[in-house]
């Protein structure tokens, strides 16, 4: 799979009014919505060679603490490829989320509009993500008919 090594993405990034402290535990009282940012993510290669090869991205953490104004210390990330909670790593104390605005999915990576497509188990062929009533699709490639891993 010959992909570029970066690809743009584009999140909305939000900030906490937080009440309590480390003893006591944290509440966010309010959160705050701030201009998108574009992060240009790293793509990484998933199953390298194998039929299930996929692409996914992810923001640094440097990234991270850029898109939320953050100082310099350890992050706690939490969340999924397209919504992610940072705290503080020290105390747990809260400090904002990000949620993708320009992907449908970053593992695989999939931009909105774009089809989804899973993999061929036999020859690794991308076919569009459709299924039939019985929750069989077959390869257009090596005309494999095939299950829906999530079904089984």
């Amino acid at each position: 799979m010959t992909q570029s090594k970066y690809i743009e993405t584009t999140w909305e990034p939000r900030t906490y009014d937080v009440w309590g402290n480390a003893k006591d535990g944290y509440e966010v009282n309010d959160s705050f919505r701030h201009s998108e940012v574009t992060i240009r993510c790293k793509v990484e290669v998933n199953n390298a060679g194998l039929p299930g090869e996929f692409l996914s991205a992810y923001p640094s953490d440097s990234q991270i603490r850029r898109a939320l104004n953050l100082r310099r210390f350890k992050l706690e990330t939490d969340g999924d490829d397209l919504h992610i909670t940072v705290n503080r790593a020290k105390d747990g104390y809260p400090l904002g989320e990000l949620y993708c605005t320009s992907h449908e999915s970053l593992s695989p990576i999939r931009a909105k509009g774009e089809p989804r497509l899973v993999a061929c188990p036999q020859c690794g062929n991308q076919i569009p993500y459709e299924w039939n009533a019985r929750g069989m699709t077959r390869c257009v490639q090596c005309h494999l008919l095939f299950e829906n891993p999530e079904t089984r």
